[in-house]
């Protein structure tokens, strides 16, 4: 017996979260997208082909900004321990060709966090 669309959706609500959680544990590193949730629901038949298929680019979009998200909280983060351990440790270092090293490490990983701040704000 084939599934509805609408069947599909009501299934995909009820066991979105059990799906979750079952991929979480078997997955080592605790990172679950919502590409592997829905091609998992497919798999245990809890949704039809067609809802896989038009449900299939969302989580695609979903997943990228998702990705987003956390490059930009990382590259974050990062910037400012770099910026820290820089200003209070580096500083004082006399080798110049290190401090301009350091300097360029600095701005790339700036430059990176406001690329993917750029694309949290555009919604790419």
């Amino acid at each position: 017996m084939s599934l509805t669309y609408e069947e599909s959706s009501e299934n995909y609500d009820d066991f979105y979260i059990t799906v979750r959680g079952e991929l979480k544990e078997n997955n080592f590193f605790g990172v679950v997208s919502e590409v592997n949730i829905l091609d998992q629901c497919l798999d245990e038949n809890l949704i039809s082909d067609e809802f896989h298929k038009n449900n299939l680019q969302r989580c695609i979009k979903v997943d990228k900004e998702n990705l987003n998200n956390e490059l930009f909280c990382s590259m974050f983060i990062s910037s400012l321990l770099i910026s820290f351990i820089y200003y209070y440790f580096v500083i004082q270092n006399k080798y110049l060709f290190f401090q301009i090293c350091i300097f360029f490490y600095i701005f790339i990983v700036y430059y990176l966090s406001f690329k993917y701040f750029k694309l949290i704000i555009e919604n790419v």
